[in-house]
């Protein structure tokens, strides 16, 4: 019955009503949960900010005689022939010290236990010993004596700075059982108050969860309904009508949502097309093409490394770079309509060229296109390139009177990927190798050599 009657009011009323009501079922298991452990939080806030805040400066103290030991060092063998190298490292380790006798006056003025007073009381009982061995070693330095600068600060500084780092981490440890122990503190806190809280979430799960029973009935019934009637209209049957209380927002969403679908489907298919297609050849895009390189790249590089192994030549990459040669020139001569009428006219000769599946055909940009074959030699991919360039003769580029074919001019690269090598390079050798083609005379097929590095072409 009070499912029925908020069937009453519009589904976004009940959706309202209904999550008002959860809402304000959470908000009091939150307040329960935020309020019961507050007291064991903040102390547990409070004691790990301080311990932070000690670890801070601990760690500072740390990196300073860490900084001073490396100075020291770099004093009897600097890494340049500078001669006021000694001097400036001198000065960075005095400057450390201060540093490091800073963070620990700041250390000390924090709330400290017993353990730790003890513990800086004997770090400070060194401090005076240090200073003078770092005042001798600095006399020895200004005396222009950097090597029995650091053989003093080897011999009497660097002991007792051992013995402060090992003091130093032990603060560290007595920072994390401070922690620990109070976590410990917290549990034990936290367990009664979650007993609290467990108990009061058990009630107000319950009267959520009738609200929900409530709330679903409400509008699982007639959208039930709803798609019945949508499904059975799938199935062709047009004449059945919905039920009467199909008039609410049950079934118009449901064939908003069947038209969007359908719309949002057509859209995604025009889109993926056009972010992959040149819309003058109707080849690949540069887009696609990089993608495609990358791809196979790192595909052939995994399988190159693959146990057994027999065919090398499957593992190799091939490209040809193929451009249309004096296009300029017919472009200037017979327009620019010709002149995309001549590219459709190349890429549907590239196209047709028997390329296998995997194979990529691309406009690599303006009057030039690329030609990705996977798992083929050099060898192999250029009889590819030939085959294209033989078949462009027989391919006059229409609307010319009297007929006329182009030619092309072919790069063609391989390389196994591995370590040390890019795309980019596959690409570069390509392209000297299409350089040579057109400086050898154009309207001809040139292979780079097999070593990567090499950009120099071989022309027949």
């Amino acid at each position: 019955m009070r499912a029925t009657g908020l069937r009453h009011f519009r589904i976004g009323y009940r959706l309202a009503l209904g999550f008002a009501s959860l809402l304000l079922l959470m908000v009091v298991v939150t307040v329960m949960s935020l309020v019961l452990p507050t007291g064991p939080r903040r102390a547990v806030d409070k004691a790990v900010s301080l311990a932070n805040e000690k670890s801070i400066l601990i760690t500072a103290m740390r990196q300073n005689i860490i900084v001073q030991g490396l100075l020291a060092h770099d004093i009897a063998f600097p890494h340049d022939n500078d001669v006021d190298t000694p001097f400036k490292d001198m000065a960075q380790i005095l400057n450390e010290q201060r540093n490091y006798e800073y963070a620990q006056a700041k250390l000390k003025n924090t709330p400290l236990s017993e353990s730790e007073t003890e513990i800086i009381r004997k770090l400070q009982v060194r401090d005076g010993q240090i200073r003078s061995v770092l005042a001798e070693a600095d006399e020895w330095v200004q005396a222009f004596n950097p090597g029995q600068a650091a053989r003093v600060l080897a011999e009497q500084a660097t002991p007792p700075q051992q013995i402060n780092i090992e003091l130093l981490n032990r603060l560290n440890e007595l920072q994390n059982t401070q922690i620990r122990l109070h976590l410990e503190e917290f549990h034990r806190a936290s367990s009664a108050a979650n007993h609290a809280l467990v108990a009061g979430t058990a009630v107000v799960l319950a009267l959520a969860g009738v609200i929900a029973w409530l709330l679903t009935q409400s509008i699982v019934k007639p959208l039930t309904d709803a798609v019945d009637a949508a499904r059975r209209v799938a199935n062709g049957d047009l004449d059945d009508q919905p039920v009467e209380h199909h008039v609410d927002e049950p079934g118009q969403l449901l064939a908003a949502l069947a038209h969007m679908t359908a719309r949002l489907k057509e859209a995604r298919r025009t889109l993926e097309m056009a972010a992959r297609q040149d819309g003058l050849t109707g080849l690949a895009n540069r887009r696609h093409f990089d993608d495609s390189l990358q791809h196979e790249w790192q595909r052939l590089g995994r399988l190159a490394q693959a146990p057994g192994l027999e065919d090398g030549r499957l593992a190799q990459l091939s490209l040809l770079l193929i451009d249309v040669d004096f296009f300029k020139k017919f472009n200037d001569t017979y327009g620019h309509q010709v002149g995309d009428t001549c590219l459709r006219t190349v890429a549907g000769v590239i196209g047709g060229a028997s390329l296998r599946e995997g194979d990529v055909a691309a406009r690599y940009g303006g009057e030039e296109f690329a030609v990705i074959l996977p798992g083929i030699d050099a060898p192999g991919a250029a009889v590819v390139a030939e085959r294209i360039r033989a078949a462009l003769g027989g391919h006059p580029v229409p609307g010319i009177e009297p007929p006329r074919t182009v030619t092309v001019s072919i790069g063609v690269a391989a390389v196994t990927p591995g370590a040390g090598l890019a795309p980019a390079q596959l690409v570069a050798t390509a392209d000297a190798a299409l350089y040579q083609a057109k400086h050898a005379g154009r309207d001809r097929v040139c292979i780079a050599p097999p070593i990567v590095p090499a950009l120099s072409g071989n022309c027949p």
